[in-house]
């Protein structure tokens, strides 16, 4: 349910790329999608409906590097000079959630944030 979600709210989003609440929604639908990864790695079974529904999606964001490049591609989409909030402010709840998550690779991209921006 959660994969289809992620699917259909990305497109959503590249045809009106504002939509802020949309974007909360895509958000969720990564972390659970990544939850239900990680829960699949741990136990080793994978239902074969699941793998096959799961392969069919090629625009599935089930990794926090997919999902990362989605909504930078989503914030040069609307370009600096926009007056579209909703790809930053995206970014910015996706950072906040991967905290509140402790994420392992978080941190590392942390720095990577903090030299970019003391350039």
């Amino acid at each position: 349910m959660w994969s289809d979600v992620n699917v259909f709210v990305k497109e959503m989003l590249r045809n009106s790329p504002d939509q802020w609440s949309v974007y909360l929604d895509y958000v969720t639908s990564v972390f659970h999608v990544l939850d239900k990864k990680k829960k699949k790695g741990e136990s080793n079974h994978v239902n074969s409906e699941e793998k096959q529904e799961e392969d069919d999606d090629e625009d599935l964001d089930d990794s926090l590097s997919s999902a990362r490049a989605f909504l930078l591609s989503q914030k040069d989409l609307v370009g600096d000079t926009s007056s579209l909030r909703g790809p930053f402010l995206a970014e910015i709840e996706f950072k906040c959630r991967l905290l509140a998550r402790r994420e392992e690779d978080e941190e590392e991209w942390a720095q990577g944030e903090r030299a970019i921006t003391s350039q």
